[in-house]
């Protein structure tokens, strides 16, 4: 995965194994090669990002850079 800005790109490649008396008719799911771009709404920072693959779900945590966050200024 790779971060910068407000885009990220994930690439990678996703094998698909069945058994070995597994006896196909149809395949649904696809395998090989991918790869993603993606604009976030906002800036992300890359140094704290994290991502986790549990079951086949990637779960990707993007925090916002302090910059793309809201500021609050007092008024006297």
């Amino acid at each position: 995965m790779e971060a910068k800005g407000n885009t990220i790109r994930i690439a990678g490649t996703k094998a698909v194994t069945y058994g070995d008396n597994a006896s196909l008719h149809r395949r649904e799911r696809g395998s090989g090669r991918f790869d993603r771009t993606i604009q976030l709404p906002v800036e992300v920072d890359a140094d704290r990002i994290k991502a986790e693959c549990h079951d086949g779900i990637l779960a990707l945590y993007l925090p916002r850079a302090e910059r793309a966050k809201a500021k609050t200024i007092a008024v006297n």
